[in-house]
């Protein structure tokens, strides 16, 4: 998903605190495994 901000969003609202914070700390790295599925 793109809309970084929605994400975020929606892992809070589910508890996945981890995940809002590694989005917040890791963007590129986010959305580099989103676009390819690859793990750095």
């Amino acid at each position: 998903m793109f809309d970084v901000p929605m994400v975020q969003n929606l892992a809070n609202d589910l508890n996945y605190c981890d995940l809002v914070i590694f989005i917040e700390e890791n963007k590129l790295q986010y959305l580099n495994f989103i676009m390819t599925g690859e793990n750095q």
